[in-house]
């Protein structure tokens, strides 16, 4: 008899509890195994074995597979709460012994892999496999919290608080003070959530909201609301009192015009004779007014983008977003089939001012890296249509890199 039939036949004679020993028994003599070994042996093993999942994995058919994800949630099923917990116990017992006897370079270093290979399966996936996976990990997290009782909530969370001073006290002065930058660093934004560290990284599925558009991942305005008190249409990020003050002003209809009016302005010779009149022998005079887009206010706002400048450097982005005549929302505004955009420029207005907010919006939301500081102008091309000029001052951590920085 050999000793691989010899071993089958004692494994077959063992009881659950001999088995249950036998099991942990081996778990223990790898772990101390693993432990002796050095750096080189240790990622040779790993890399042969990266490739040995991978060519198992390619050998699987999809029919396998599901019946190897049934098998695993009916195993997971079986598990009580106990041998839950201690198997979790077990994996973070190896987990911070490991980490006790890694260095500092072999931490960083670790990191710095599963950084790249998280990156590399995230650019991998589609926006669907991404959706899909997300839903799965929050069903998941989900039904895991609604499964725990109150005492395991509390041990759990008593255990997590245990694990964090033990690692606090083990950190040095210079490990504290980097934990505390990037925990800080997210804050800087108004998202707190990773962000993408260069532009270059930008994917649509970054822009989100509870109104952008699942197909081609673009803001659309919420839905007009009507004023109860003057039947006006509105955006919901519009003022409520932009219409009639909430019924305090109330326009009287205005009167026909008289008969004699639209004949002078048909007659060709009368238009002729009102053109020629300049307005300033009739309009009545009034106090000057520094309006927006005057050349007072205009040197204002330049000496403004200059003290930027020069307080957070030269901008790295230069973003520029064109009014569409043809946004849905605008022609979903327009029912007159004789109408044009330029036929209604409040409606195209309004619009321009929801996206250009949501725009702004995004790029305060670290879509193309850290914001420092930016500055845009909005400018009216002669057919009416409104373009701004957007720059875009990264954080230092974030700017884009350039040939002098090597």
């Amino acid at each position: 008899m050999s000793d691989a039939e010899r071993a089958r036949l004692r494994r077959a004679n063992m009881s659950s509890s001999q088995r249950e020993r036998t099991r942990l028994k081996n778990a223990e003599r790898q772990r101390l195994r693993r432990t002796q070994r050095k750096a080189e042996e240790v990622e040779g093993d790993r890399e042969r074995n990266r490739l040995s999942h991978q060519a198992q994995r390619s050998l699987r058919t999809q029919v396998t597979r599901e019946h190897e994800c049934e098998q695993q949630v009916s195993r997971l099923s079986l598990q009580t709460e106990a041998d839950c917990a201690a198997l979790r116990e077990r994996d973070t017992e190896a987990r911070a012994l490991r980490r006790s006897q890694q260095t500092k370079d072999e931490r960083t270093e670790e990191r710095e892999a599963n950084a790249v290979v998280q990156a590399t399966r995230r650019s991998q996936q589609t926006d669907d496999e991404r959706h899909v996976e997300r839903d799965a990990d929050r069903e998941r997290h989900t039904n895991a919290r609604e499964q725990q009782s109150d005492e395991s909530r509390d041990a759990q969370r008593e255990r997590d608080r245990e694990r964090r001073e033990i690692r606090r006290a083990l950190q040095t002065e210079g490990e504290r003070e980097e934990e505390r930058e990037r925990v800080r660093e997210p804050r800087r934004t108004t998202r707190h959530r990773d962000v993408l560290a260069n532009h270059e990284d930008f994917r649509p599925s970054m822009v989100t909201g509870p109104n952008v558009d699942e197909e081609n991942r673009r803001h659309r305005p919420s839905p007009t609301t009507v004023c109860a008190h003057c039947n006006a249409w509105k955006w919901p990020g519009e003022s409520k009192v932009g219409c009639c003050l909430e019924g305090k002003v109330r326009l009287s209809s205005l009167a026909p015009a008289p008969a004699k009016l639209p004949q002078l302005y048909g007659d060709p010779e009368f238009r002729k004779h009102e053109q020629a009149l300049p307005p300033s022998d009739w309009e009545e005079g009034h106090p000057a007014v520094f309006a927006p887009g005057s050349p007072r206010q205009m040197y204002q706002s330049y000496q403004d983008s200059m003290a930027i400048v020069r307080e957070y450097g030269k901008p790295d982005i230069f973003d520029t977003m064109t009014c569409n005549p043809t946004w849905e929302e605008i022609k979903e505004k327009i029912t007159d089939p004789n109408q044009t955009a330029q036929d209604r420029p409040d409606i195209v207005a309004r619009v321009w001012q929801q996206k250009l907010v949501a725009h702004l919006k995004d790029l305060d939301e670290s879509v193309l890296g850290r914001v420092a500081a930016r500055i845009y102008v909005v400018e009216f091309q002669k057919r009416g249509l409104q373009h701004a000029h957007i720059l875009v001052i990264l954080a230092d951590e974030d700017k884009p890199p350039h040939a002098t920085d090597h």
